[in-house]
């Protein structure tokens, strides 16, 4: 990598990598299904959260298939890849596209498929602390609520000791929809992810 942009950070050690492909068990699966959150919007295949956890066997044993299918790399139906993109607003001014979020609602399948993945990802980062210890949006058990208070606590202690504090603040620009996709894969490479992993 570029001016060894990775050798003195964080790596997944050895013997603690997580694979992000691999197959689901049928009890990881019904957990999962457990797990997904009721009232939300259906994606393509019209197809709920509380619908996949009254759904029979049959039904069940299929969408296991196509999770596994999609986690062990088989050629996935056209269908299944593709979602339906949503704007939902977030400020006044409808008519003001950057007031708008998109949001992708995915097949049911698709969706527990990427949040297995997602799942295995964050094991690996958190087993391997490959965050730093300030970051706090993302993270179980965490919030931003910590981060007010420690700035809080900053601002006591500097009153009280009498001390000079400045204090910064950043708001990205579209944080989310201008990661460079290319820069952040490899990122995760220095970071260990494997070849398999990012394919």
């Amino acid at each position: 990598f570029p001016g060894g942009v990775f050798d003195d950070e964080a790596q997944i050690e050895e013997g603690k990598h997580t694979e992000l492909r691999g197959e689901l068990t049928w009890g990881q699966f019904m957990r999962l299904r457990k797990r997904m959150k009721s009232r939300k919007s259906q994606g393509k295949d019209g197809f709920t959260a509380e619908m996949l956890k009254s759904a029979p066997q049959e039904y069940l044993r299929v969408i296991f298939a196509l999770i596994n299918d999609f986690l062990t790399g088989c050629e996935i139906q056209h269908d299944f890849k593709g979602a339906v993109a949503i704007l939902l607003l977030k400020k006044e001014q409808r008519e003001d596209l950057r007031n708008h979020r998109p949001v992708c609602l995915m097949h049911v399948a698709t969706k527990m498929a990427t949040t297995v993945i997602t799942d295995r990802m964050v094991r690996n980062i958190e087993d391997n602390h490959l965050l730093e210890e300030g970051q706090e949006g993302g993270r179980t058990a965490r919030s931003t609520r910590r981060q007010i208070q420690k700035l809080i606590w900053a601002i006591r202690n500097a009153e009280e000791e009498g001390a000079k504090l400045t204090v910064g603040y950043l708001d990205w620009a579209d944080s989310y929809g201008s990661v460079d996709h290319d820069a952040l894969f490899m990122m995760l490479a220095g970071y260990g992810f494997s070849d398999q992993d990012l394919t």
